[in-house]
């Protein structure tokens, strides 16, 4: 529901989502479950948390990149600084490729690392123009509600890694947790320094 309201508020003109963030992130979960799944050893519980977030991003990028293309804005949806972050995540792409195509069981564990640092590049560009809302003084251009339920969803998938074992599960949460309060967080302080703002 969280991703349904992000992707009608982006529609609506309501939030101005930040797409070279999503595209990252879309390409970093596709990536993890994939190794996760290859590695063959792992069932779906104990990767919950990273299964669900899969599926929440993508639905949330496909909706953003079908409103950048239905505005006539996807060639420029992308600045100077956005455009450094993805072709650092093309470096670690094909670092991931070369780790997974080893065939070794510590170079594909590598490889998930790997997704997991790229995801985290994802969130680079989001901070970037959060940070220039705060300086400027408007509202954040992020909803916060969708990043209350990735964090929400990363607690909850804490209990089954824990019982699983599965320590690419972990991983998972050690990055998807923080980075998730973190944004929250962003997005509170910049609302309440346009709301402080506003008011004076």
């Amino acid at each position: 529901m969280a991703a349904a309201e992000y992707v009608v508020r982006a529609w609506l003109r309501w939030s101005r989502p930040t797409l070279a963030s999503w595209v990252l992130m879309t390409l970093a979960f596709t990536e993890a479950v994939f190794v996760y799944w290859v590695m063959g050893k792992y069932g779906s519980n104990g990767n919950i948390g990273n299964i669900g977030g899969w599926l929440n991003v993508c639905f949330i990028t496909l909706g953003v990149l079908l409103q950048h293309w239905w505005d006539g804005t996807l060639r420029v949806a992308f600045n100077e600084y956005q455009r450094k972050c993805l072709r650092a995540a093309r470096g670690i792409f094909c670092l991931w490729i070369v780790a997974l195509a080893s065939q070794n069981a510590f170079w594909q564990g590598v490889s998930y690392i790997l997704t997991q640092l790229l995801a985290l590049v994802g969130y680079f560009p989001l901070v970037d123009r959060l940070n220039e809302a705060y300086e400027a003084g408007m509202p954040s251009p992020e909803p916060v509600t969708i990043w209350y339920t990735m964090f929400a969803a990363g607690i909850c998938a804490i209990y089954p890694a824990i019982i699983s074992g599965e320590w690419m599960a972990g991983v998972y949460l050690i990055r998807a947790i923080p980075s998730a309060w973190y944004v929250i967080k962003k997005i509170h302080s910049i609302d309440t320094r346009h709301a402080t703002l506003a008011g004076a």
